[in-house]
């Protein structure tokens, strides 16, 4: 006999295997070109004069660019198979075969030569896959232990570590990882227990509390000594801010030194919300923490930098350690970050 109750599942299965995608081919060209010369005309505002709007000028650029594409090139459906890891030439040569078979079979009647066909296509598609599952279990065992669990959650690939290239500027996935491997070495170590909050929180957090009251139900952020908030000024510039439990205190780091009192209250508001829901005995007042814009910190001199000099921000403070590098340490940080993200844990 058995206690256990039964679980019921409710299981939906949507058999359209096709995915929504753009070919490029199928683009109206003469139109694109209108579009953009309209999109640039209303989308840009003045010549730029200061990095920040240099980069802001980029970025909305970049939205002219991508929205002129979308609206003249129509989504189509992108079948997902011939997609799939394990796909390859062999079997597509099997996939057309069976189906001219197939078509033959139709007209004459004679149905042997298909069956055999498609036979033998299924079984080398079931070789093909347990292949491909097999090279894909070899590669996570030869995978250190933090790489494989960081590059699992974050699904980071050569893209991303490529943009820790000279001059090139760093991602979501590069900067979350790194503030994981962060957060891993404070749980290793002597020294401050660390969390970190993702690159989507800040975004999330300045609409309202609500939309940020689940993310941190898995942790009691109160026992973390540090906690480390990644900030993307306007999509196109990296800062960091970092709460210091022990001091009672909201960091905010520019590598531009352009003040973001914005955000700075936002995440004190956002630890009083959070003390009243974990009902605290002493719920925290603005009174508690003071906040505060960091002024003695490392400057960048480019428009490329800002995400490995909010990384080092991080890095150095979370072991209590001065910040002292500067833009010419660029280069060398760029290549001990991507083998730090390769080797799955920092060198110090």
């Amino acid at each position: 006999m058995s206690d256990h109750r039964t679980i019921p599942f409710n299981l939906k299965s949507n058999t359209d295997s096709s995915t929504p995608g753009r070919n490029p081919r199928k683009t109206n060209w003469e139109g694109y070109k209108s579009t953009l010369g309209l999109y640039l005309a209303n989308g840009l505002s003045g010549v730029p004069r200061k990095p920040l709007e240099l980069d802001r000028a980029i970025g909305d650029i970049n939205k002219c660019l991508i929205n002129a594409f979308e609206d003249n090139c129509p989504v189509g459906k992108k079948h997902m198979e011939k997609d799939a890891p394990w796909w390859n030439d062999s079997l597509e040569r099997l996939r057309v075969t069976t189906r001219r078979r197939l078509n033959k079979a139709k007209r004459d009647g004679i149905w042997e030569e298909y069956r055999e066909s498609l036979t033998s296509y299924n079984k080398e598609i079931r070789k093909a896959k347990r292949k491909n599952y097999r090279e894909f279990c070899e590669s996570i065992v030869s995978t250190s232990e933090g790489a494989r669990l960081h590059m699992y959650e974050i699904s980071i690939n050569n893209a991303d570590i490529m943009t820790l290239t000279k001059n090139s500027w760093l991602n979501d996935n590069v900067i979350n990882l790194y503030l994981n491997l962060i957060v891993a070495r404070s749980q290793k170590i002597t020294l401050p227990t660390v969390y970190a909050m993702n690159t989507f929180f800040v975004p999330s957090l300045l609409k309202g509390y609500k939309n940020v009251s689940r993310w941190t139900r898995h942790v009691d952020i109160f026992k973390e000594d540090m906690i480390l908030v990644p900030v993307h000024v306007d999509n196109v510039h990296w800062c960091m801010a970092i709460i210091d439990m022990s001091k009672n205190m909201i960091s905010y780091y520019d590598s531009f030194n352009i003040p973001n009192p914005t955000v700075l209250n936002a995440l004190r508001n956002f630890l009083i919300e959070e003390s009243l829901a974990r009902k605290l005995e002493t719920p925290l007042t603005l009174k508690d923490f003071q906040v505060q814009h960091a002024t003695n910190v490392p400057r960048q001199t480019n428009t490329s930098d800002c995400g490995v000099f909010s990384c080092m921000f991080a890095e150095y403070i979370t072991r209590n350690k001065s910040l002292t590098f500067s833009q010419k340490d660029m280069p060398r940080f760029r290549k001990q970050m991507k083998r730090e993200i390769t080797n799955g844990r920092l060198d110090q």
